[in-house]
């Protein structure tokens, strides 16, 4: 029994359904998933500030592309809108935003210790500049 589904899961007419079953028990965990990406791509540009930003700021778009074209891909599930609701249009989903997540991460590997070199260096200049007293009260 186990074989027989795993053996239709990877045949290509099942990832290249126009209209999948609109009965499906991940709607649930799809749509958090989705919406905890959409969320997180708003909390991060709303609320990032200073070194944090300049840090998090390449993963608000991979974070919000990739939970408004999920939500996308449930709605049209949910209506069996043909191709956006199919299970290949998901993996599509997944692989970009995996393959996004995965440049960012190189990039920056390579940019994170020269922005800890530059603010090392900055720190140091800075400590011999003259205060503000607003500055020296806080």
């Amino acid at each position: 029994m186990i074989l027989e589904k795993i053996s239709q899961i990877t045949t290509l007419e099942f990832f290249f359904n126009p209209t999948p079953d609109p009965v499906s028990v991940f709607y649930l965990p799809l749509g958090i998933l989705f919406g905890v990406l959409v969320i997180l791509s708003v909390v991060i540009a709303l609320f990032a500030k200073g070194d944090y930003r300049r840090m998090f700021k390449p993963y608000i778009m991979p974070f919000s592309i990739s939970g408004i074209a999920g939500l996308i891909h449930l709605g049209s599930r949910y209506e069996t809108l043909p191709w956006l609701a199919s299970r290949f249009f998901l993996v599509m989903v997944f692989t970009v935003f995996i393959a996004w997540l995965l440049g960012i991460a190189i990039w920056m590997a390579g940019q994170v210790p020269q922005w800890r070199a530059e603010k090392i260096a900055k720190d140091k200049f800075d400590r011999y500049l003259p205060k503000n007293k607003r500055s020296q009260t806080k």
